[in-house]
Formats: C-alpha cells, sequence, structure tokens
C-alpha cells in the first residue's frame, strides 16, 4: 500500500500493533497510518522540530519495562514520548545532526549517529554526521552516554542492531561501507566496503546470515553475507526512494528478563531497564537508584 499524499518525504518507520509510525521531517511530525490499508492518517506530533530514526517501546512486544513510548532522534536531540498521554521529554542534548538510533532492551543503552539510532538491552545507540562524526551510547534514561566510534566515519547514515550476533552495524553513505562493531566499540572490522556496489546506500538491517540496505542511486534493495561480505544480490528493483528498512520477524530480537514486573519495578511512572539488570523510573522529580536491582523509589 502507499500513502503519498499525506507523506512527502517519509524517513524513519516502525510498525506497532495496527500502526505504521513514521517520521517526516520536511513538515516536522511524527504521524501513523493503519499498516494494512495505508487509511486513517494521523499526527501525534506536529512540532517534532525535524524527526528523522524512529523506534517504538512497550512491554507489551519488549518485556523489559513498562509503558508505551516512542523514541525519535531529532538532529539536535533523542526524544521520548509518550504514546498515551504525549508528553514528550529529552533524552540526550547537544547531539549536532543525529538521524538514526537504536535500543538494546537488555542491556539497557540507546546507541545513536547524531544521525539515527537504535536501542539494544537498556541501551540507546545513535549516530552523528556533524562536524566530529561518531555512534554514542546511553542508558535510556539518557545516562553514561559514550562515545564508541569516531574512526573511520563520515556519514553514518544507517545502523542496525544484531540482537542475536550481539553487534551493531552501520553503512556510511561518504565511505561507500558497511562495518560492524561490539556494543561497546570494540572488535570493529568492515563487512564491505565498494563504490560501485555502495554508491548512494542509506538504512540497513540484519536478517540471519545476511545484512540487507538501501540504494538511493540505484533504486534498489540489496544484501549480502554479514559474516564475509560476500554473496552480494539485488533484493528488490525499481524502488522511487528508498529510505529506512525494517525486518519484521520474532527471531529478530529474543524476549529477555523482565526487570519492571512485578509491580512496574516499584516505580510510579514508566520503569525503564538499566544496564546490568538495574531500573529506574521517569518522573518530574527525577528518580532514585536502589540497592534491590529490580527496584527504583521516588526522590
Amino acid at each position: 500500500m502507499t500513502s503519498a499524499d499525506n507523506l512527502p518525504w517519509a524517513f524513519g518507520l516502525v510498525v506497532y500493533k495496527d500502526w505504521l509510525y513514521i517520521t517526516q521531517f520536511t513538515n516536522n511530525t511524527v504521524c501513523r497510518v493503519d499498516k494494512q490499508t495505508g487509511s486513517n492518517f494521523q499526527i501525534i506530533r506536529s512540532d517534532a522540530d525535524t524527526p528523522v530514526g524512529i523506534k517504538i517501546y512497550s512491554g507489551d512486544n519488549q518485556p523489559h519495562g513498562s509503558g508505551k513510548w516512542l523514541t525519535y532522534a531529532n538532529l539536535n536531540t533523542i526524544e521520548r514520548m509518550d504514546l498515551e498521554t504525549n508528553v514528550t521529554e529529552t533524552i540526550a542534548a547537544r547531539v549536532t545532526n543525529a538521524v538514526d538510533l537504536d535500543i538494546h532492551y537488555e542491556k539497557g543503552y540507546v546507541y545513536w549517529s547524531d544521525v539515527r539510532a537504535k536501542k539494544i538491552s537498556s541501551l540507546l545507540f545513535f549516530s552523528d554526521w556533524g562536524s566530529q562524526p561518531r555512534i554514542e551510547r546511553c542508558r535510556m534514561d539518557g545516562g553514561e552516554r559514550t562515545i564508541i566510534i569516531n574512526l573511520d566515519i563520515i556519514w553514518p547514515n544507517g545502523m542496525t542492531i544484531d540482537h542475536i550476533g550481539k553487534r551493531l552495524y552501520w553503512i556510511d553513505g561518504s565511505l561507500n561501507q558497511i562495518k560492524s562493531t561490539r556494543f561497546d566499540g570494540t572488535d570493529t572490522y568492515t563487512i564491505i566496503k565498494n563504490a560501485d556496489v555502495l554508491p548512494k546506500p542509506y538504512d540497513l538491517v540484519v536478517y540471519g546470515s545476511y545484512v540487507y540496505w538501501s540504494n538511493w542511486q540505484y533504486r534498489t534493495i540489496c544484501r549480502v553475507n554479514k559474516y564475509t561480505g560476500q554473496e552480494f544480490s539485488v533484493v528488490v528493483k525499481y524502488i522511487r526512494s528508498p529510505m529506512g528498512l525494517q525486518v519484521f520477524a520474532d527471531e529478530v530480537q529474543p524476549k529477555g528478563k523482565n526487570v519492571c514486573e512485578p509491580n512496574n519495578g516499584g516505580c510510579s511512572h514508566i520503569c525503564f531497564p538499566l544496564p546490568a539488570y538495574n531500573s529506574a523510573q521517569s518522573s518530574s522529580s527525577g528518580y532514585t537508584e536502589i540497592a534491590n536491582p529490580d527496584l527504583t523509589k521516588d526522590t
């Protein structure tokens, strides 16, 4: 299905239940449409200030915390919005050009490249295109912000987490390469570097033994073996302007321990998983971590 009239320059996308959530950086909105029909278009954030990469966390499908909230890269900040109340808060400020992110729910960090961001195990990763290109990570509450990659990187357009292999992958649109690293930035290596195969790569995902990416110049989605960089093939052709990619399969992200159960981790607000299976809560007065790794309480 398509909904081109309502989606000029759609950028990031993520599926949650019956909805497809989309960022549109040309009109500063976060919106959603019915994932089956493309109908029932709704704007859920109209003043997002250039939203790009996007992720949704929910205890329904990621049993590591509570609440239902959307995290997105906003060029100069990483923002989180409660899907039930639409209350928005900043996780990370002073970001120069955030575009993508990902989250590691089990480990409790968010990773970003100041251009995109990803979550994994209570970690948020994000990438940065600015004057000092880099990939950073922080906890899901915004703490422990750390640069993990700042060498051999210029335009980290896309970033993805391999939850099975426990590695982070990113694609560089200037260096025409795909690289991989551990979550702490060690054991970094190049999967493929080829200007002919990767002339204008944008986003990427990992599924099984392959890494897939979108290509603006050839208007294709391609793949190679994630271990060897070999077995190149074109999966989809003749796409108008391919940008974000997503894989939807149960095995992509295995379930883990939910430290926010029972009793919402003892929190009166949203309970967030932190590294080493600690937890924290979001509230107007802040939060206090206590000795019990499964509980937090108000300050």
